[in-house]
């Protein structure tokens, strides 16, 4: 499915929530602006958030801080995932090691 069309802060949110290394920095009013951007955002018992975007629905906690942790962005990065959300500005991870000389693949 598409993404809409996306405000220019939106876009940057989206890519810093795809690129590597994580940004430990991005904050939460902007990951929730970009959820609202994408689909319908509602507030739960308990504080967590319930975003649905094409169809497909997640659950995210409300962060403590101003910023996502690491564990945060990973759960909002695999949510977009499986609603058909990626960023096309984003960089592929870069390539793991080489294997040592002499390593059977």
């Amino acid at each position: 499915m598409a993404i809409p069309e996306l405000s220019h802060s939106d876009q940057r949110t989206l890519d810093a929530i795809f690129a590597h290394p994580i940004p430990l920095n991005l904050p939460w009013r902007d990951v929730v602006h970009l959820l609202e951007g994408l689909g319908r955002v509602e507030e739960t018992h308990g504080g967590k958030l319930r975003a649905t975007i094409n169809g497909q629905t997640g659950f995210v906690h409300r962060t403590r801080h101003k910023d996502l942790t690491r564990e945060e962005l990973m759960t909002v990065r695999h949510f977009l995932e499986r609603a058909g959300v990626a960023s096309p500005r984003a960089k592929p991870p870069p390539p793991g090691d080489p294997p040592p000389p002499g390593a059977k693949t």
